[in-house]
C-alpha cells in the first residue's frame, strides 16, 4: 500500500494522502503518532476548493487536523502543471487530447516546484500554523487554450 510522502522528521512533516480513500486507516494514525511525538508542524498538501468538497479524502484530513488541534498548515494547490507531462501525457501524445472534466472552466496551472518553495517557506517560519493557503499559477487558462499552446 502506498505511504504518504514525509519530509523532515522533526520539527515538522509534509504529507499528502496516498492514492487511497481510507485516510482514517492510513493517515489519521500518522497524525496521531506525530502529535504524540511532539511534532511542531504538519504541512498538508491538500486541494484547491477542498473546504467546499466534503467527499474528498483531503477534506477529511483537514477536518481531522482541526479536531485533534494539530499544528497544521494546509497547502491547497490548483492543478499541477506537471500533470500534462505525466498523468495526461499518453492522451496528449497518442490521441492529441487532454481529457479532464473541466468544460469551459479556467485553471491556473501551478508548477510543483513552486509548491515546494511555498512548503519550504512555511516550514521556515512559525507564523503559518493553523492556516490554509490556496496556491495557483499566474495565468488562468481554459483547457482549449492550453491545448492550443501545447499544439504550437
Amino acid at each position: 500500500m502506498p505511504t504518504p510522502y514525509l519530509l523532515a522528521p522533526r520539527p515538522g512533516i509534509s504529507m499528502r494522502p496516498p492514492p487511497i480513500e481510507n485516510v482514517q486507516k492510513y493517515l489519521f494514525p500518522l497524525i496521531d503518532a506525530a502529535m504524540r511525538a511532539g511534532i511542531k508542524q504538519i504541512v498538508f498538501l491538500s486541494l484547491q476548493g477542498v473546504q467546499g468538497n466534503r467527499k474528498t479524502p483531503h477534506h477529511a484530513v483537514e477536518q481531522y487536523l482541526k479536531e485533534v488541534d494539530a499544528p497544521f498548515t494546509n497547502l491547497r494547490p490548483n492543478f499541477f502543471m506537471q500533470n500534462l507531462s505525466t498523468t495526461y501525457a499518453k492522451g496528449i501524445r497518442e490521441r492529441d487530447e487532454i481529457y479532464v472534466p473541466a468544460g469551459r472552466a479556467f485553471t491556473a496551472l501551478i508548477d510543483a516546484r513552486d509548491i515546494g518553495r511555498v512548503a519550504a517557506a512555511v516550514f521556515s517560519g512559525g507564523k503559518h500554523l493553523r492556516t490554509s493557503y490556496t496556491l495557483s499559477g499566474e495565468q488562468s487558462l481554459t483547457y482549449k487554450r492550453i491545448a492550443k499552446m501545447l499544439t504550437a
